[in-house]
């Protein structure tokens, strides 16, 4: 059972590991292509980030990688400190 929690624990880092990459790719440049016309023809163009499309795929793809990490090793709650979150968020608020 050891070896198991530790393997979900490697797993869990890594689908962390890739969900960063994969925001991280949002950012960057990237090549768009197409097939089209009436001979099929192919066309690409390097922009400087994907288009809002890509964009809402790789944020997808990313918000996956992150839930399925957090259900593999899921966070330790910390009472206290969340209590200093509500605590300020409710200074925000005005409550």
């Amino acid at each position: 059972m050891a070896d198991l929690a530790e393997r979900r624990a490697i797993l869990a880092e890594a689908l962390q590991d890739d969900a960063e990459r994969l925001t991280e790719q949002m950012w960057e440049p990237a090549k768009i292509y197409n097939f089209g016309g009436k001979d099929n023809e192919y066309n690409e163009r390097d922009v400087p980030e994907p288009p809002a499309d890509a964009k809402r795929a790789l944020m997808s793809t990313a918000a996956q990688a992150i839930d399925r990490s957090l259900k593999l090793v899921p966070p330790e709650t910390d009472q206290q400190g969340l209590a200093a979150v509500d605590a300020w968020l409710r200074g925000m608020m005005g409550d």
